[in-house]
């Protein structure tokens, strides 16, 4: 299940501090680290939901090496994105990654680092480059999203290396959305 929540930046700033009162000490020094109020407002507001969709106490949440949140105890895996002024999030009874990001603008030089030849020839002949690329990178980071690795791996390469993984698009005006789960066949 994908959750969408948006317009972050006109929360208002007595209900800021109240979703920021409710978070554990950790997270609320983490909160107040963010650069922006928008970024403080969706970091409350993405824990606030966790602890509702979720059912969870904040309390006992677990990183990963690579920092990725988790509940040990809970049978439910989660992943987090946001892109400007949008929040996303994905709750599935298996390993998932999101990604949200706004249509990006096509550059030559990554998409030469992160696409293998195939990938980067459906992008220069897409009528849309924008759009495609913009699909490419969501694709890539919920998959590293889902398994909890770091970019620093071979982008060219990774969905031949992963083969057992499916996704979904979703668009929201100009926003791409990728959700990655691990199949078990």
């Amino acid at each position: 299940m994908i959750y969408i929540y948006k317009n972050l930046s006109k929360l208002k700033l007595d209900t800021y501090f109240k979703l920021l009162s409710n978070l554990p000490k950790e997270l609320q020094e983490k909160a107040n680290e963010k650069k922006t109020q928008t970024d403080k407002n969706i970091f409350v507001f993405e824990y606030h939901k966790l602890k509702q969709l979720l059912k969870v106490d904040l309390n006992a949440i677990k990183y990963s090496k690579r920092g990725k949140p988790y509940f040990e105890d809970n049978e439910r895996h989660f992943s987090i994105s946001h892109s400007n002024n949008l929040l996303c999030i994905a709750i599935e009874d298996k390993n998932v990654g999101v990604d949200i990001e706004r249509i990006m603008q096509f550059d030559e030089l990554i998409a030469r680092q992160i696409c293998n030849d195939k990938e980067y020839l459906k992008i220069v002949t897409a009528k849309n480059k924008n759009l495609e690329f913009t699909k490419l990178w969501v694709k890539k980071e919920s998959l590293i999203k889902c398994k909890a690795e770091g970019f620093n791996q071979d982008l060219k390469t990774i969905f031949e290396r992963n083969p057992t993984y499916k996704f979904k698009f979703f668009t929201i005006k100009d926003y791409v959305i990728c959700k990655c789960v691990k199949c078990w066949f």
